[in-house]
């Protein structure tokens, strides 16, 4: 007497309908992980180039005896002898750029119209199209101020990654408007000897948006002049013209 043997080939619809369970299952928990190890990865990317902006800008004061007008530099109106942090102090572009920030790098903005980012004085209104322009003293031949969108730390575009013209400066060395006065807020770098707890410049690139406004519980990464980098509540920094004064120095 011969015994059959019967094999079986392929799954059967249980079988199949159980592995593309398990499947489906353990994507809906690795993406969310992976998605949390991504900004986390860009996070500590960022925090680098702040660290090393924090160690560039006190080599720029050791050198010059003041601080740097702008960290990267202007997009136009970049001559006349200034001097910024690249590349005398950082060597590498990308050290100015945040990984969340999906800005080309010849790209450019105008910074917030009117302000002079230096000494907080309206700019000139210089030319026959009416442009702003800077510097106030010199519009004779002068060209628009004007600031890579790339770099992410003299300043970013509202909301970022968006086609908004709004492009604020967070990298200022006089923020309150005006000569400088003995009533001025001492955290600025205009000054020669600031406190260690001056803000220097903070990333909007880690903010989660809404409808063109950032979330409530999103962090920005502040940078301090002693080289420390916090994350602080955007409402703490959501209004640029006094998040030096407003964000915590402890």
């Amino acid at each position: 007497m011969t015994t059959r043997r019967r094999f079986r080939l392929g799954f059967t619809l249980v079988e199949l309908l159980t592995v593309i369970a398990i499947i489906a299952i353990l994507a809906a928990i690795i993406f969310p992980v992976f998605s949390v190890v991504r900004k986390n990865v860009h996070k500590a990317q960022c925090t680098s180039n702040l660290h090393s902006i924090a160690q560039a800008i006190k080599m720029y004061k050791d050198d010059y005896r003041l601080y740097p007008e702008a960290l990267y530099g202007y997009g136009f109106a970049s001559g006349g002898g200034r001097t910024f942090l690249f590349p005398q102090c950082i060597k590498d572009k990308s050290g100015f750029h945040c990984p969340i920030n999906s800005e080309r790098i010849d790209s450019t903005r105008l910074p917030v119209p009117g302000v002079n980012p230096i000494d907080g004085q309206p700019m000139a209104q210089c030319g026959a199209n009416g442009q702003v322009r800077y510097p106030k003293a010199q519009c004779e031949g002068a060209i628009p101020l004007t600031y890579f969108a790339w770099d992410s730390y003299d300043g970013s575009v509202v909301p970022p990654n968006s086609t908004s013209s709004q492009y604020v400066v967070h990298y200022l060395k006089k923020f309150t408007p005006g000569a400088a006065s003995a009533g001025d807020e001492a955290r600025q770098l205009l000054y020669r000897t600031p406190p260690d707890n001056t803000v220097v410049t903070w990333c909007t690139y880690h903010r989660d948006w809404s409808n063109g406004q950032p979330q409530t519980g999103s962090m920005d990464l502040v940078l301090y002049l002693d080289g420390r980098v916090k994350s602080v509540p955007v409402a703490q920094t959501a209004d640029e013209f006094r998040a030096h004064t407003v964000t915590p120095g402890s």
